[in-house]
């Protein structure tokens, strides 16, 4: 703004320096040659050398002030340029320093990604590993149960129970008679009591009724009858006693005094 102002003001300077050189000029060229006051040769000489040499004097100041000028036309151009010149180096250096910053900044962006994609993969491999592990545990669960149902009491596991409440869960209230052969051992006994239980976690009605076995040679596994509308029922139980290797006869009979009857026999 200051450069502007002074540049303006030298300006000025030599248009007023021009128009007093015109002016004096034109006084020189007017000067009447007759005029009564100025009566002899000599002086209006002298009047014209004076106007003259401040003529020249005048030229001379315009001449030196416009050299100075120019010069500091010339000292404010070089500087401005060099203004100029370090603004653009420090752009230049400041899109260098972008520019590297954002390589950086790709690099790491890259970096993590990859990292990224390892940990997911990394995720996915113990995910897996777990899901193999645990359906391991599974089967080797299943196969546990298999052996005890095998060599062991029958009973009713667990997750056949959940089963067989989400499956009866849609049937109403049913009555069971449950009937236990006396046998050399409990297991008929312990068996009918564990279905007892699960029966009142039905919600269902159960008894349990002893009888003495009359059949040589005696029976073994046990057998389920159920009226007509209950053939639903049977099915559903023998399918899950069926895959416990559980000796089981379903059969049908509407004279019956309860909805069920299980007979239980000796273990196999």
């Amino acid at each position: 703004m200051n450069t502007r102002y002074n540049i303006s003001i030298n300006r000025a300077l030599i248009i007023i320096l021009s128009l007093i050189l015109i002016i004096m000029a034109f006084i020189l060229n007017t000067i009447p040659m007759n005029n009564t006051e100025i009566n002899s040769l000599e002086k209006k000489i002298s009047i014209s050398d004076v106007i003259t040499m401040i003529a020249i004097f005048l030229t001379l100041g315009a001449s030196i002030f416009s050299f100075t000028y120019k010069g500091k036309l010339n000292d404010l151009l070089k500087k401005e340029k060099q203004t100029n010149e370090l603004i653009i180096a420090k752009a230049e250096e400041s899109s260098e320093t972008a520019k590297r910053d954002a390589a950086i900044a790709n690099e790491k962006s890259m970096i993590a990604m990859k990292n990224a994609a390892d940990a997911n993969m990394k995720t996915a491999e113990i995910n897996e590993r777990a899901i193999n592990a645990e359906l391991k545990s599974k089967k080797l669960e299943i196969e546990l149960i298999k052996l005890r149902l095998d060599v062991g009491d029958r009973f009713l596991p667990i997750e056949i129970q959940k089963e067989l409440i989400k499956e009866l869960a849609k049937y109403p209230k049913k009555t069971i008679a449950i009937f236990v052969n006396i046998a050399n051992n409990s297991e008929p006994n312990i068996f009918a009591n564990n279905l007892k239980n699960f029966f009142t976690k039905l919600g269902w009605d159960s008894n349990i009724y002893q009888q003495n076995n009359v059949i040589v040679p005696p029976p073994t596994g046990m057998q389920i009858i159920g009226k007509t509308e209950c053939i639903p029922i049977l099915e559903i139980f023998g399918k899950h006693l069926k895959s416990m290797n559980y000796e089981n006869k379903l059969s049908n009979n509407d004279s019956l005094e309860t909805d069920l009857r299980i007979v239980i026999f000796s273990n196999k």
